[in-house]
């Protein structure tokens, strides 16, 4: 039923254009009539411009003769390349890693796409080279050109996926081989066009973030996943990401101990007597401790925010030391940079 009615929509703006164009034509036969005879009559071929289309999230330019429709709560955005029964369409969906762990594995989304064919699927060796990198507006993206079982009914799939922090693109056409075949450079174009308006998170390994004007990446530290440096170069307000095993975690009340002697404040007796906020962190339960003392005679006046929180069978320690009045001007910072926070495995799902 959703086909028809889809078919049914198609034909109505196919109908639509011929009405227009009809139009058109006779517009300009009542100009031509209306010149002076010894006026030559010059004609004019406009060329078509594909469609710019911006969204919240991306832009693309598609093909003239594509014919864009309404996505649903499946897909983002479709078009008909042709409509004669059955339609041949171009899907836009897209999967965030909180919903789909493994939205971004390249291997998970292959198979599925040799499932839909019904053809074995690949290792993870032969996707390698089945899947070629592409870059797409600067991020990682792939792309497949897959086909199905020989004989006069044989199946292509085009698709393409585009990972943009925690979200991935998938733009898909699948139908007879010789169909899909005459719109691989209409693709490839579309794909070439497309712009990801989303903010652009940097990734290391199971991490992603976005950095907060102000911060400078200061590299590699031993034991540190990130370590960034803002404010006073002198004095400079430090932020690090670490992370343990769970099992190497320990006594929670030792470790704030620790904690509140790096900014020279006494130890307590029990848990209970430090002040914490609960917060959400990459889709989990976080503690949120705020630390501030004298320091030390060396590093006077300190303050330290930390959040912690198990993700992964992990314990994840996000902190920033250093001056209170430098801390105190990049908290909006440090809290803008705990809700970009994304942490899980790349990896693929149903689209």
């Amino acid at each position: 039923m959703e086909n028809a009615g889809r078919a049914a929509r198609v034909n109505q703006v196919m109908s639509l254009f011929r009405l227009v164009a009809a139009g058109g034509l006779g517009c300009l036969c009542l100009l031509a009539l209306g010149c002076e005879k010894d006026e030559p009559i010059r004609t004019y071929q406009v060329p078509k411009e594909p469609a710019h289309v911006h969204r919240e999230r991306i832009e693309w330019k598609a093909a003239p003769d594509w014919i864009e429709w309404t996505g649903d709560e499946k897909t983002y955005a479709g078009f008909t390349l042709e409509d004669t029964q059955p339609a041949l369409e171009m899907t836009v969906t897209y999967l965030t890693r909180k919903e789909a762990p493994e939205a971004a594995d390249v291997t998970a989304n292959v198979n599925r796409w040799q499932r839909q064919l019904s053809v074995p699927e690949s290792s993870k060796e032969e996707v390698n080279q089945l899947a070629k990198p592409l870059t797409i507006d600067g991020r990682e993206g792939y792309v497949v050109d897959l086909s199905g079982l020989p004989g006069e009914g044989q199946k292509r799939i085009l698709a393409a996926m585009a990972i943009e922090g925690d979200r991935v693109w998938f733009f898909k056409i699948m139908g007879a081989t010789a169909r899909v075949e005459k719109h691989k450079k209409e693709f490839d174009d579309f794909l070439s066009s497309l712009k990801l308006n989303g903010p652009r998170k940097e990734m290391k390994d199971d991490l992603a973030w976005l950095t907060p004007p102000g911060w400078t990446n200061a590299g590699d530290r031993t034991l540190r996943e990130l370590t960034f440096l803002a404010g006073d170069p002198i004095d400079p307000v430090e932020v690090m990401v670490t992370k343990l095993p769970g099992t190497s975690f320990g006594n929670l009340l030792e470790n704030i101990t620790r904690w509140r002697a790096q900014v020279g404040l006494a130890p307590l007796a029990k848990v209970e007597d430090q002040p914490s906020e609960r917060i959400i962190l990459a889709g989990k339960d976080a503690a949120y401790f705020d630390f501030t003392g004298p320091g030390t005679p060396e590093k006077p006046n300190r303050r330290m925010l930390l959040a912690m929180t198990v993700n992964n069978n992990e314990v994840w320690f996000f902190k920033i030391i250093g001056p209170q009045q430098l801390v105190a001007s990049e908290k909006k910072n440090f809290d803008a940079f705990l809700k970009s926070i994304e942490i899980g495995p790349a990896g693929g799902a149903e689209q």
